[in-house]
């Protein structure tokens, strides 16, 4: 009995796989892998969800595949280090899906959003501008007063300094606007 089943077996074998024929995957389902793949990244990686979806373009090229991102990630956040997470779970799904190796995944942060916690920077806990020597709050004024990169108005209203730059040719001159086909 066992002969008549080895035979149903081998009359119902796949060929060899060279001979089977190929399996095609539009770029519109790679692209919307991807665009699957980043969404989960992000939505794993931050607490507030952002509302803006992933735009994705992939390209294979020699048998590996390019993909470029456009994404949106909730203000403030790690950016850094929430584009390498997306990149990496992007490259992985991408590879694991399609069965196409991913040479690259280039990620453009397009849109940061903010999200539904404490305006401003945050800070790490346990540590305030307040309690780290010499450094300053958002807002504060800088030590002595001045901004670094104020300079003085003589009485007219002129900064200091403008009409000795444009008498002398420096920077900032009428001449430096002049196009260089008209002088």
């Amino acid at each position: 009995m066992s002969s008549g089943r080895d035979s149903a077996r081998r009359a119902f074998a796949l060929p060899p796989a060279g001979e089977r024929g190929a399996l095609v995957i539009s770029d519109r389902t790679r692209n919307r892998i991807a665009v699957q793949a980043a969404a989960d990244a992000i939505e794993q990686s931050v607490p507030a969800p952002v509302a803006t979806r992933p735009r994705a373009d992939v390209r294979v090229r020699r048998g590996a595949a390019q993909v470029r991102l456009a994404i949106a990630l909730p203000y403030p956040s790690d950016i850094p280090a929430l584009c390498a997470g997306v990149r990496e779970t992007v490259a992985e799904r991408c590879a694991e899906l399609t069965g196409t190796p991913v040479r690259r995944v280039s990620v453009l942060v397009d849109r940061l959003e903010r999200t539904a916690g404490p305006p401003g920077p945050v800070s790490p806990p346990g540590l305030s501008p307040d309690r780290v020597e010499g450094a300053t709050a958002p807002g504060d004024p800088p030590a002595g007063g001045a901004l670094p990169w104020a300079r003085e108005a003589s009485a007219d209203g002129d900064p200091a300094g403008a009409r000795a730059d444009s008498a002398a040719g420096g920077a900032g001159s009428p001449r430096d606007a002049t196009p260089a086909g008209e002088r």
